[in-house]
């Protein structure tokens, strides 16, 4: 396990403006792209581009339900409306992971994937193939989600 970084080096993303985070980061990378194979590289590369391809091209055609409803009668506005916020609530969901695949993608042109992003622990491989865009380890993400829910609970009960 590394030692924790103080709160600033997070927010760097400048690898001369901050050496000691990334002479160890470096050192992590390298030693998990040693155990992913370049064959595993290319594979996780290629569906990450396949994930992208798909999110792209249903771009217009999930969001034709839009447009709708202007020719559609006041008692079937109802329904409809609910549709459109299904549709909107789909789209924001695939930006995200759109916006997480080229993350992604950029980890992996810089030697990077592979590594947990919070504890900067190799995230095992049979995760990766799960899901290529994973940017966090299990424990890492389930922490993660489990503060989120703590979070939007506090909200909740204020």
């Amino acid at each position: 396990m590394t030692n924790p970084l103080p709160v600033r080096d997070f927010l760097c993303h400048d690898m001369a403006a901050c050496p000691a985070r990334f002479s160890n980061h470096r050192a992590l990378s390298c030693s998990v792209m040693e155990k992913l194979s370049s064959a595993d590289l290319k594979t996780f590369r290629a569906q990450l581009l396949a994930e992208r391809k798909s999110i792209l091209g249903t771009c217009s055609s999930r969001l034709d339900v839009l447009e709708l409803l202007d020719s559609v009668s006041a008692e079937d506005q109802a329904p409809l409306v609910h549709d459109q916020a299904v549709a909107l609530h789909c789209r924001s969901q695939e930006l995200v992971k759109l916006r997480k695949i080229e993350a992604a993608l950029e980890r992996l042109q810089m030697g990077e994937f592979g590594i947990c992003q919070a504890c900067e622990e190799p995230i095992p491989r049979r995760r990766l193939l799960a899901i290529p865009w994973a940017d966090r380890c299990v424990p890492c993400q389930e922490r993660m989600h489990e503060s989120t829910w703590r979070d939007n609970e506090v909200g909740l009960a204020a």
